[in-house]
């Protein structure tokens, strides 16, 4: 990868090269050469796909350093990382909110359940945040551990 190209770019550059010997390479003569290649591509095309997350962390990262208001407040998606990300292991989401509750997240308005509450706006929250990925029943990791 040359100075100043993205992950992204990269892959793309490798993909297409490895595309076209997949289409130049003759099955019958060396079918070890395709199917090499096609695991290689696999995972080129997951090497992208993680350069491309990784882009989006910092992109947000850089919007929210440089916003004129201060410190932003957290969203209980960034809660919920930084849980899995201290924890190391895909957890349950109703753990995930314990915890999250223990260091002190407070609801706006405390709801007539507030567990159960925290625990369901948890779950919502990172089912709709490309950071987490659903590895079970209930069961949340991060995708970038996958």
């Amino acid at each position: 990868m040359k100075n100043g190209d993205s992950p992204g770019s990269a892959g793309a550059a490798l993909s297409i090269r490895l595309k076209r010997l997949i289409k130049q390479a003759d099955i019958d003569e060396n079918p070890l050469l395709i199917s090499d290649s096609a695991r290689l591509l696999s995972d080129v095309q997951q090497w992208e796909e993680q350069g491309k997350r990784l882009e989006r962390r910092v992109t947000t990262l850089e919007l929210s350093a440089s916003s004129d208001s201060g410190a932003q407040p957290k969203s209980l998606a960034d809660w919920a990382y930084e849980v899995l990300l201290d924890r190391r292991v895909a957890m349950p989401y109703r753990e995930i909110a314990a915890v999250i509750r223990s260091q002190g997240f407070k609801h706006v308005r405390e709801p007539k359940n507030p567990e159960k509450q925290l625990a369901d706006s948890v779950w919502t929250a990172m089912y709709e945040d490309d950071r987490f990925a659903k590895v079970g029943r209930g069961i949340f990791d991060l995708t970038d551990r996958l």
